[in-house]
Parts: structure tokens; C-alpha cells; sequence
């Protein structure tokens, strides 16, 4: 098996619109968890093999809000059909920040933790529904679910 990052932290879905619009190698590329020191971008990356899946994930800055979305989850993931029509397109589900967390202060300061768990896990929910991905990888809820314990 064979995963693939591209990573540029804290990048928000319109970053990624714009990158793939100017075709700017702007990702680290992560191999099997390995970081490399190559730069890469995402027309580059999908069409470097043949994929099964493929994974598309807001920033966790902004997964509660949902009018970040849209218009950018939905290119993104056109640009990814078009360029890997076999694989199959999954949101990957952001979690809520803890309480007390200064991104959660900063990002949502009228949310407490759980008020933002609520809003992550209704936005991938629509947006999943709405932009027609295959699946979604509740990471969210499955942290939340941990965390309760």
C-alpha cells in the first residue's frame, strides 16, 4: 500500500482551489508517513499514479463554517475527478478543538468545544451529501467519541 500527503499546514480549500488554478508546487510531499524534500502540486501528485482513493479535508480553522465550502470543495473535487476518474473521493472529517484551546478562543470564540464538534460534523455531513463524494472518514467523531471515553 502506498499513501500520499500533500501538506501545507493550516492551508484552507480556497488555498488549494487557487493552487490548482496556477498550478503552484507548493505541497510537501509526504510518502508512507516519510516526510521528502520535494515540492509538489496537486495536478503533478494525481496524475503521478494510479489512485484509489483520494482524500479532501477543510482546515480545521474553518470545517464549522460551512460557507467556506463551497464554491472551492466542489472544484477541487471536479479537478480530481477529471484527473483520476477511477478513484473514489472522500472527505476527511476535521475534529473539534478541546476547551480552552487557543485556536478554539481565536477561530470560534462564541463556541465552546462542543458547539464546534456540532458544526464539524454538520457541515461534512452536508457537504458529503451536496458535492457527492464517495464516503467520509469521521475523524471528527471518532475523536470526539475517544475523548468522551
Amino acid at each position: 500500500m502506498k499513501t500520499v500527503n500533500l501538506y501545507i499546514g493550516g492551508c484552507p480549500l480556497s488555498t488549494h482551489y487557487s493552487n490548482i488554478l496556477e498550478n503552484k508546487s507548493d505541497y510537501d510531499l509526504e510518502i508512507n508517513g516519510e516526510k521528502t524534500e520535494f515540492k509538489i502540486s496537486i495536478a503533478d501528485a494525481l496524475m503521478s499514479d494510479t489512485w484509489d482513493f483520494v482524500t479532501l479535508q477543510q482546515v480545521s480553522t474553518q470545517s464549522g463554517s460551512f460557507e467556506t465550502y463551497s464554491p472551492y470543495i466542489e472544484a477541487v473535487s471536479d479537478f480530481v475527478r477529471k484527473n483520476c476518474p477511477e478513484a473514489k473521493i472522500l472527505i476527511h472529517e476535521t475534529w473539534a478543538y478541546e476547551e480552552g484551546c487557543t485556536l478554539l478562543k481565536n477561530h470560534y470564540p462564541d463556541m465552546t468545544s462542543e458547539d464546534m464538534y456540532e458544526n464539524v460534523v454538520r457541515c461534512y455531513r452536508e457537504i458529503e451529501k451536496e458535492a457527492g463524494f464517495d464516503g467520509l472518514i469521521p475523524a471528527g467523531e471518532l475523536m470526539h467519541a475517544l475523548l468522551e471515553g
